[in-house]
Formats: C-alpha cells, sequence, structure tokens
C-alpha cells in the first residue's frame, strides 16, 4: 500500500462548471502518491456533489475566503 506523498487541497465555492475538469486532470496524474482534500464554502450550486462523485475527501469551510480554506 502506498503512501500519499502529499495533497491537494483546492478551495471552492461554486465551482461545478471548472471542478470536473481540474479532478479529471488529477485522476490522470502518472505520480498516484496523492490526496485531494476539497475545502468548499457552502456552495449552492452541484460542486459538493460532484467531488462526492470523485471520491474526494470534502470539508465545509465556515467561510468563504479562500486564505482561510488553504489554511
Amino acid at each position: 500500500m502506498a503512501k500519499n506523498i502529499f495533497t491537494v487541497v483546492v478551495p471552492t465555492l461554486n465551482e461545478e462548471k471548472r471542478l470536473p475538469h481540474l479532478l479529471n486532470d488529477l485522476e490522470k496524474q502518472t505520480l498516484r502518491d496523492f490526496f485531494v482534500t476539497i475545502v468548499d464554502a457552502k456552495s449552492i450550486d452541484q460542486t459538493h456533489q460532484i467531488a462526492k462523485k470523485f471520491k474526494t475527501k470534502i470539508i465545509t469551510s465556515s467561510k468563504k475566503n479562500v486564505s482561510y480554506q488553504r489554511n
């Protein structure tokens, strides 16, 4: 079982149009030793459902602030 070397943190807010493209590209990477975490700022579109389809870890942020979400 491979260890995850790093985590890709993706702050989101209503990103249903862009998120699938990013997650598809991440799935195509040859280096697979990473984990994807979505930090969503309470999106009102389908962002959360899309992230679930890709089986990423999803955290809901209490603030709509990219810097806060990254931390």
